[in-house]
């Protein structure tokens, strides 16, 4: 059986990893919130422009609430992970281990 290790430097990546495309989803949202599909001309084209950015902008901020959901459990695990470890080396001290 193999032991479970989790270092707070993966943690750190992977939330380093999650804020960023949290943060790069969060401005491609405001960014499509912008769009101004009156230089485009044709009225049709003008709506289908619209309609993509809208349903661009809908789904981007989905994944982005999954990014930040993903975020806060990593955070969370590492706090789980943190106390874990404090409880043993408790108990192990308790018991005269090392």
């Amino acid at each position: 059986m193999s032991d479970l290790k989790v270092t707070s430097s993966v943690l750190s990546d992977l939330r380093r990893t999650f804020t960023t495309i949290t943060s790069r989803l969060d401005t491609a949202r405001r960014q499509l919130s912008g769009v101004e599909g009156h230089a485009a001309g044709e009225s049709d084209l003008i709506d289908a422009l619209h309609e993509f950015a809208d349903d661009w902008k809908y789904g981007i901020t989905q994944i982005g609430k999954h990014t930040d959901s993903t975020v806060q459990m990593i955070d969370q695990i590492g706090k789980t992970f943190d106390q874990v470890d404090v409880e043993l080396a408790n108990s192990l001290n308790k018991s005269g281990g090392k």
